[in-house]
């Protein structure tokens, strides 16, 4: 064998450089390669745990929103229902202070119409005896120039 191997350009350092080439392999294999492994294991890990954690961020954005469009939703039906109920409140308030006002308008017009009235029936009454007095006043006045 030794023949053979001598043949073949080979000698007794074969033995040496196989036993340094195991050693070196050996001291990359746990001193290299391993952790090398480990921190690749690792960034793969954190990689994956943080597109886990960003699609749980996103569904939970998701119902959120959905939460929050269902929230306005609400919010704007409850205000329309104020705003709609408190218009029709002053549009009815607005209907009685009218109502209110036109009464009075009537009462106080009722009220000038029979003072109106009353004036006129003493005027009627006070005109006769202002005739008479005229009357006499003028044939004093005619009675009185022409003698």
């Amino acid at each position: 064998m030794s023949e053979i191997l001598q043949q073949l350009g080979l000698n007794s350092t074969l033995v040496l450089q196989a036993g340094l080439f195991v050693i070196t392999v050996l001291f990359l294999r746990y001193y290299v390669f391993s952790p090398y492994v480990a921190a690749n294991e690792q960034r793969e890990e954190r990689t994956t745990g943080s597109e886990a954690a960003a699609q749980g961020l996103s569904t939970q954005f998701t119902q959120l929103e959905s939460q929050y469009e269902n929230k306005a939703k609400e919010l704007h039906e409850n205000v329309s229902q104020i705003f709609t109920k408190q218009r029709t409140m002053a549009a009815a308030e607005a209907e009685r202070l009218v109502q209110e006002a036109r009464a009075q308008a009537q009462s106080t017009t009722e009220q000038v119409k029979k003072t109106i009235r009353e004036e006129a029936d003493r005027a009627k009454q006070q005109i006769p005896q202002e005739v008479k007095t005229l009357a006499a006043m003028m044939v004093q006045k005619l009675l009185g120039k022409g003698a």
